[in-house]
């Protein structure tokens, strides 16, 4: 069995690097560069968001930044409810400043096999 981390720990963000140790996933290539710095209010977390990863800390590089909350950040980039995502946007419960044309394309682009198989192993270590 795979050990869990609780999403958005220090923990957390090692086995994520632990899990690119051996390269990162290819990504379709509407994804390459995407860079969206996330903050992620209700548990005093900021964290960049790439491709289809979270690194701890803010990137000077993010296109974007992201104000949500750790539930509803694990459930679009983790479970994958994008549909959520773009309704807490529409509604207000997230905020996005930057280029939110590029970023509302992500919705339609279809992910690798490799981007599929990390983000399978990406759920298996992740607790809420």
């Amino acid at each position: 069995m795979t050990d869990k981390h609780d999403f958005l720990s220090e923990s957390w963000f090692g086995a994520v690097k632990g899990l690119l140790a051996d390269g990162e996933p290819e990504l379709p290539d509407a994804l390459r560069g995407i860079v969206v710095n996330m903050d992620v209010q209700d548990v005093g977390v900021q964290a960049t968001y790439r491709g289809c990863w979270l690194e701890p800390g803010f990137s000077d590089d993010a296109e974007a930044t992201l104000t949500t909350t750790k539930q509803l950040a694990y459930d679009v980039l983790i479970m994958k409810n994008l549909a959520l995502g773009v309704r807490a946007m529409a509604s207000g419960k997230a905020k996005l400043k930057g280029n939110k044309t590029k970023l509302m394309k992500l919705r339609a682009i279809r992910p690798s096999a490799a981007q599929e198989a990390f983000e399978l192993q990406l759920r298996e270590i992740t607790a809420i």
